[in-house]
């Protein structure tokens, strides 16, 4: 078995098209990309939570969202229309809307499309 120490000093650096991601991803996402203790800790998470979910994302479809939602004990889960897996580039006027409605501010005029 290999170590997260070991498996973060093979990851490449970059990948095939020179995006930086190799070592990240596994800094982040492990050496398997599961987590076991996660609906664990999100049910330990007290804060009311906002999960924004493209609907058109196709790297974790909306059965992810929805689950990660589930996961939560205060959830607000809202899918994105238009939107895939990164809508803070995709559809930043959706998701600043959506914050704000989940925030109760309205901030929808500083956005500029």
């Amino acid at each position: 078995m290999v170590t997260q120490t070991e498996f973060v000093a093979q990851a490449p650096e970059h990948d095939e098209q020179g995006d930086v991601g190799g070592r990240l991803q596994a800094v982040y996402a492990g050496t398997t990309m599961n987590d076991p203790a996660l609906v664990a800790r999100l049910a330990a998470v007290t804060a009311p939570v906002l999960v924004l979910w493209g609907e058109a994302d196709r790297m974790a479809d909306v059965t992810h969202g929805r689950a990660y939602a589930a996961a939560l004990p205060t959830p607000r889960f809202q899918l994105l229309t238009g939107t895939g897996h990164l809508p803070q580039v995709e559809t930043p006027r959706q998701v600043l809307n959506a914050i704000s409605t989940f925030a109760g501010a309205d901030v929808s005029s500083s956005v500029r499309s």
